[in-house]
């Protein structure tokens, strides 16, 4: 056996191992140039599925692939029952939500902080486990990515 069949490696969305061919057998593989848009298509359905079949939609619903920042009336639904819901839609797609503590939500990267009833402030959030690292500049060795980086 060759050095390169004893590396995992992936081709067409088929992933390699050994000399044994293990093809994914729902979705898309990740780093295949087409999972983004399909995805994103799955979900723009999902949400149209949502928004038309259920019987109460949230107030305010913002995605990003695969994350969803949605405000709920909670006296007017159960947020236990609407997951539920969709979970139940796609057998293979699991929700989950957070509720605000202290009035802040962390989504993606953004701490959502709520001032009032019809006011909310922004603030970098990082995770407990960020480290925050960069590389200094005195570490780029070539010459031309030193003078790129300069210009900048």
């Amino acid at each position: 056996m060759n050095r390169i069949n004893k590396r995992y490696f992936k081709y067409n969305g088929i992933h390699h191992y050994t000399e044994n061919n293990f093809q994914p057998y729902e979705g898309t593989s990740m780093g295949y140039s087409l999972s983004p848009f399909i995805a994103n298509l799955f979900m723009s359905k999902f949400e149209t599925e949502v928004r038309d079949k259920f019987e109460y939609f949230p107030r305010v619903w913002f995605r990003y692939v695969d994350d969803i920042f949605a405000v709920f009336d909670i006296k007017a639904i159960s947020l236990d029952n609407f997951v539920a819901k969709l979970n139940n839609r796609f057998p293979t797609i699991k929700c989950t939500y957070e509720v605000e503590h202290n009035e802040q939500l962390p989504f993606l990267d953004v701490l959502i902080i709520r001032k009032s009833e019809n006011k909310l402030e922004f603030d970098v959030y990082r995770k407990e486990t960020a480290t925050i690292r960069y590389i200094p500049q005195r570490y780029i060795f070539c010459k031309t990515c030193h003078l790129i980086w300069v210009s900048i």
